[in-house]
C-alpha cells in the first residue's frame, strides 16, 4: 500500500511532468511567434511582392515551425541573419533541409551562398543526398558535388577546400573504383583518405597516374578491376582498346592482308616461288 506522502510526491511529480512540456511549448510558440514576424517585415521591406509569391505570413509561419522543429532555436537565429542578406529565398532554401542547408551555408565562402540558396531550393531529396559538404562542392564545381559526395564527407571536404577543378574532376572519374575499394576494402579506404588529407593533389595525381603507391594486393587489383584498366610497366595504368579501337585495329590488319596479296600479285610471287619448287625437285 502507498502512504499517503508517497502519493502526494506522485501527484506533484505527474502535475511536474505535465506542466514543463507546456512550458516548453509555450517558449517555442513565442520564439516561432516572433521570428515569422521579423522575417515578414525584413521581406516587406526588400520587396513588396516577395511575400506573396512565397505565400503570405501563413506560408513563412510554416516554414519557421518546420526549421524550430527539426533545429531549434539556434537555427532559426540563422535563418533570420540569412532572410535579412538573401532575402526570402534563403527561407526556402533552408526550409528544404534545415540542418544540411544551414551547416553549409556557415561553412561555405560568401561567394558561394547565393548559389547553394539556388542549388537548395530545387530538390529536398538532392540536398540531402549530398549533405553539407557535397553541397559547398556542388555550388563550387556544378556537377561534381553529386559524384564525390557519395564517397565521404572527409574526401568531399578536401575537394572543394584543397584541390582545383581539374584535380576534383580527375578525383570524379576514379569514384567508381574508390566505392569499389570502399565496399571491399574499408581499412585500405581509410588509408587513401588519410593520404588525400594529408596531400590531396598528389594523392589525386597518384590515385590517376600510379595507384599502385596507394594501394597494394587485393585493394589494388580491385581498384583496377573496377577501373576497367590493366596496369603497365612501372605499376602506370594503361586503358584497354575501346570498341572503335578494336575495329581500327581489325581494318588496319585486313588492309595490311590486301597489300601484301596485291604485292604478290603485281611482282608475280606466285609463279616464282612454284617454278623455284619445280626446279629444286
Amino acid at each position: 500500500m502507498l502512504t499517503k506522502m508517497k502519493k502526494i510526491q506522485i501527484i506533484i511529480l505527474a502535475i511536474i511532468a505535465l506542466f514543463l512540456p507546456l512550458q516548453n511549448y509555450a517558449q517555442v510558440s513565442t520564439v516561432i511567434s516572433n521570428t515569422t514576424k521579423q522575417i515578414v517585415k525584413i521581406i516587406t521591406k526588400r520587396s513588396g511582392t516577395e511575400l506573396s509569391k512565397f505565400g503570405g505570413e501563413t506560408a513563412v509561419k510554416q516554414a519557421v515551425v518546420k526549421i524550430a522543429k527539426e533545429s531549434g532555436e539556434e537555427a532559426l537565429k540563422l535563418t533570420e541573419k540569412y532572410v535579412a542578406t538573401h532575402g526570402i529565398r534563403a527561407l526556402s532554401a533552408i526550409e528544404s533541409s534545415p540542418k544540411i542547408v544551414l551547416l553549409a551555408l556557415e561553412k561555405c565562402p560568401t561567394q558561394l551562398k547565393e548559389r547553394l540558396i539556388t542549388i537548395s531550393k530545387k530538390n529536398n531529396e538532392f540536398v540531402k543526398k549530398l549533405g553539407s559538404e557535397g553541397l559547398i562542392l556542388e555550388s563550387k564545381f556544378a556537377g561534381l558535388g553529386e559524384k564525390i559526395a557519395p564517397l565521404s564527407d572527409d574526401i568531399t571536404r578536401v575537394a572543394h577546400s584543397n584541390l582545383s577543378k581539374l584535380e576534383v574532376k580527375n578525383l570524379a572519374s576514379n569514384v567508381i573504383p574508390l566505392e569499389a575499394v570502399k565496399k571491399q576494402h574499408p581499412s585500405a579506404f581509410n588509408k587513401f583518405v588519410d593520404d588525400i588529407k594529408k596531400a590531396p593533389a598528389n594523392t589525386v595525381k597518384l590515385l590517376n597516374d600510379n595507384p599502385k603507391v596507394l594501394f597494394t594486393g587485393a585493394a589494388l587489383m580491385t581498384f583496377v578491376n573496377a577501373k576497367n584498366d590493366l596496369i603497365g610497366p612501372n605499376g602506370h595504368l594503361v586503358k584497354p582498346l575501346k570498341a572503335t579501337g578494336w575495329i581500327a585495329v581489325a581494318v588496319s590488319t585486313f588492309c595490311g592482308f590486301l597489300f601484301c596479296v596485291w604485292v604478290f600479285q603485281k611482282l608475280n610471287l606466285w609463279n616464282i616461288i612454284k617454278k623455284t619448287k619445280q626446279t629444286n625437285n
